[in-house]
């Protein structure tokens, strides 16, 4: 109950499960207390700086990271079982794309039961890979949503959500 296990979904469709490939797959710390405690040295941790320039916004390190985990948190508290996607695209580069999780609906249909997370920290970021996934698997896809640190937004049928909400997904 230390990490929670994000595997890699080869196809988004009914049962993420059954297209997991068991051999790709993300560790997220359980409490991102934890990991930012273990990322940082002891005399760093013990000034309190991390955490002071975390709550600033500005941090002097891969804050994604800590985004990242935070979001994989919430969403298993939430009774998700997150997992991701990955496709390297070895050949040819418009193949290339990585999704940071998907999700299921609770309830399965036929049709649109897989929703693409994608989280992003600054203000500044570009969704490509989002963009080329909604295009490939359009029949699967529910609510593509991209979880950041502004406002709610809905622009081109992706909702926008503060990470704070992540977990009422």
């Amino acid at each position: 109950m230390i990490v929670n296990i994000c595997f890699n979904s080869t196809r988004p469709g009914i049962g993420l499960k059954r297209n997991r490939d068991r051999t790709t797959m993300r560790l997220y710390m359980a409490d991102t207390g934890l990991l930012v405690s273990q990322a940082f040295d002891e005399e760093v941790m013990a000034s309190g700086d991390v955490y002071r320039k975390l709550l600033l916004g500005k941090p002097e390190f891969n804050e994604g990271m800590v985004f990242e985990n935070m979001v994989a948190q919430m969403l298993t508290a939430s009774g998700h079982k997150p997992y991701f996607y990955a496709n390297p695209g070895k050949r040819e580069a418009s193949e290339r794309m990585e999704i940071d999780f998907l999700i299921a609906k609770n309830a399965i249909t036929n049709r649109h039961n897989v929703s693409p997370l994608e989280v992003k920290t600054g203000s500044r970021y570009t969704l490509s890979s989002l963009r080329k996934f909604m295009a490939l698997y359009q029949e699967q896809l529910h609510i593509p949503y991209v979880i950041h640190a502004g406002d709610w937004n809905c622009e081109d049928g992706i909702i926008f959500l503060p990470a704070y909400m992540a977990g009422l997904l």
